[in-house]
């Protein structure tokens, strides 16, 4: 967690990504466009790119209608990957899918993502590319490898006003409840206090099931003599390469973790970077957040919190 001293700092500007970032924010609003596609038929596609945390991340949100209904949608944050120094993007589908991936240079393509989208169905070599056309038009082409199979689907859109709706729950899409079904309990809103070397802080959490409970999505704040210290969102789902629950952490710094769960059966222990264990049990919440020191893990922090009725 940051010093209450940074994040007042922190605060008053944009975000350090931010100057990564800016080359594609002609990408930021709103976009509408048409087309047929192989076992969906004639659809209509919305989407909406806006800044978050600060300018540190942009969040896209993705939906695409078939015969009047929703047929997919899909959330994803493009952020800069400080190790790699590139732009990465992340993705969150309704089926349970993460996909993962980082900017390629590629001739005069605006913004081009190539990695791996893994769920219910694996998609290897995934290409996203968005080149601009000009201020109000852009063209969007995927590519993919599935079943040993190449795919590639190219579609224009046009800047709209468009206001997403909210996607509505499929119980046959349910792919990864299973696997997050013990983390039930943390679902809900909390509030408590927690102690660091730095002091002591107030703490809301919320963590709420998202794209048919495929996802679950985790909402930290973090206050201090009335300041925001800290804030995150994670999307904790399941990782099907290694069979373990991940959590993709976004912090509002700009930074990003990713980390997977142990095999504790009382409690959600995360180990990434950082050591997390969470335990809610009649009504209360206890967090441990742990740093390593060498190979110890040592304690960073000790949090306990009560959920709001």
């Amino acid at each position: 967690m940051l010093t209450l001293l940074a994040a007042v700092a922190l605060l008053q500007e944009e975000g350090a990504n931010y100057q990564h970032l800016k080359r594609i924010e002609w990408m930021i609003g709103s976009w509408g466009g048409q087309g047929k596609m192989a076992g969906v038929g004639d659809y209509e596609d919305e989407f909406v790119y806006e800044w978050t945390m600060r300018k540190n991340f942009i969040k896209g949100t993705y939906v695409i209608r078939a015969g009047g209904k929703i047929v997919w949608t899909d959330t994803g944050l493009i952020g800069w990957d400080a190790d790699k120094k590139k732009i990465f993007g992340a993705n969150f589908g309704m089926d349970g899918t993460i996909g993962w991936g980082h900017e390629e240079e590629c001739g005069d393509a605006f913004y081009v993502v190539a990695g791996r989208t893994a769920g219910p169905v694996v998609r290897e070599d995934f290409r996203f590319r968005v080149d601009r056309i000009d201020a109000d038009h852009l063209r969007l082409t995927v590519e993919m490898k599935q079943d040993g199979r190449d795919t590639k689907h190219v579609q224009e859109y046009a800047r709209k006003k468009v206001e997403l709706p909210a996607a509505p729950e499929n119980a046959d899409a349910r792919y990864h409840e299973k696997h997050l079904k013990r983390l039930e309990g943390l679902v809900g809103k909390w509030s408590g206090k927690g102690e660091s070397p730095q002091g002591v802080f107030a703490i809301d959490y919320s963590f709420e099931w998202a794209l048919n409970r495929n996802f679950i999505v985790k909402n930290v704040t973090a206050t201090a003599m009335g300041q925001v210290a800290w804030s995150a969102v994670e999307w904790i789902g399941w990782d099907v390469d290694k069979r373990k629950i991940v959590a993709v952490t976004f912090g509002f710094d700009g930074s990003l973790s990713v980390a997977h769960a142990t095999d504790a059966a009382d409690a959600l222990v995360l180990e990434g970077m950082a050591r997390t264990t969470l335990k809610a049990a009649g009504g209360k919440l206890d967090v441990l957040i742990e740093r390593k020191d060498g190979e110890r893990w040592v304690t960073d922090r000790k949090i306990a919190a009560e959920l709001r009725k």
